[in-house]
């Protein structure tokens, strides 16, 4: 089972992880009242994903990475 790493520097959240499978692996971004705010996906060997949240006022988000029928989900507060 993978395990994504996060890193959070000042208002930039950086995940990464290995993806030995070559999965598509989708991030999605919400807010705490759970609207989406940003999608992608990737299906690279090693996935790393930077999120900027420089434009977005301080509060806690919600990183949901899913990859086949796996998800994991990390609450981070900024601010």
């Amino acid at each position: 089972f993978f395990k994504p790493f996060y890193k959070t520097l000042e208002d930039k959240v950086l995940v990464s992880f290995t993806n030995p499978g070559y999965e598509d692996a989708t991030f999605r971004i919400y807010d705490a009242e759970g609207t989406l705010m940003s999608s992608s996906t990737n299906n690279d060997l090693v996935v790393k994903k930077t999120f900027d949240f420089s434009e977005v006022p301080a509060g806690e988000y919600l990183i949901s990475l899913k990859v086949g029928e796996r998800t994991i989900t990390k609450t981070i507060t900024l601010g």
